[in-house]
């Protein structure tokens, strides 16, 4: 696992020492500064769990310095350095951003478990923070396919339709579901009608752009692609790589039909989807296996 590392700064030679082989005991990785400008610099160069720092050095003190990290370094940790002959408080130091501080003269045990403390907590803030991202991922994604869930496909639409407004780039949406999946069910079974949705979410992922399109289930068998920045015709192409595919595998009985609408500034996020879900349904209606704009049809 690797080393937390620490930055030390401290304008006395002697201490710097002391506490650099301290450290190394404690079995952390250590580097030492002279001064604030120097430990910026290293700070830009080097990434470290927490500096410790005097509060008495010339020119910036440790107060400032503390500021100056967690305002362009916030997810580091400061420790003060305090005497009891200085100007500031405890309150001071905790209210500049320390997360801890230790009074001259300090001993071993002391630092050591301070130390441990706040590398402690900073790995259980990580813990959670990593865990509440998964839980996140989990709350938009659609366990069975891998695509995002119908929730996330509102939020993102309205998201992207906004930005469309703004920038004044136009915004396609495409509404497709499995013809005949139903049947396909009944005959082969829920499982490998499960496969079938399966494969279509792989589907979907490698047809759209990556980081710009967004594929979801829609619900059951219907899957929605939001398409930025690109009309309706340009979202057809999208359209017709995932038709094409899915029609590769020769899947018995089933197909897609799919329906595209492009999104007008004038209306509601709501109504582009009717408009799609409407093409959708006249491509399902004539036959399927084909894709519909809302107005006519494509392919």
């Amino acid at each position: 696992m690797e080393k937390e590392k620490i930055l030390v700064t401290d304008d006395d030679q002697s201490i710097r020492e002391m506490l650099f082989d301290m450290i190394q005991l404690f079995g952390y990785e250590c580097r030492v500064a002279s001064g604030a400008e120097e430990t910026l610099k290293i700070l830009r160069e080097d990434a470290f769990s927490l500096v410790i720092s005097d509060i008495k050095m010339p020119e910036i003190d440790g107060i400032s310095l503390t500021k100056m990290i967690k305002e362009s370094h916030p997810e580091i940790d400061v420790m003060i350095i305090t005497g009891y002959d200085t100007e500031y408080s405890f309150k001071d130091v905790i209210k500049a951003g320390a997360s801890d501080f230790v009074t001259k003269p300090f001993s071993i045990d002391e630092i050591e478990a301070k130390l441990n403390r706040i590398i402690r907590e900073r790995n259980l803030k990580k813990e959670l923070k990593e865990k509440n991202e998964e839980l996140k991922r989990l709350s938009i994604r659609d366990s069975l396919t891998g695509l995002f869930n119908q929730r996330h496909f509102y939020a993102e639409l309205e998201r992207e339709a906004e930005r469309a407004r703004r920038q004044k780039h136009p915004l396609s949406l495409i509404l497709f579901d499995v013809d005949k999946f139903k049947n396909y069910n009944d005959t082969y079974g829920h499982l490998e009608g499960d496969k079938v949705l399966r494969k279509i979410g792989e589907i979907v992922q490698t047809s759209i752009r990556k980081d710009v399109d967004s594929g979801y289930r829609y619900g059951g068998d219907e899957f929605a692609v939001i398409t930025p920045e690109t009309n309706q015709q340009q979202s057809a192409k999208i359209g017709e790589r995932i038709l094409k595919d899915f029609n590769a595998l020769s899947f018995s009985m089933v197909t897609l039909s799919m329906g595209i609408a492009e999104f007008d500034y004038t209306l509601e996020t709501e109504k582009v989807v009717k408009s799609a879900d409407e093409a959708l349904y006249r491509a399902k209606n004539t036959g399927g296996n084909q894709i519909y704009f809302a107005e006519k049809k494509v392919i």
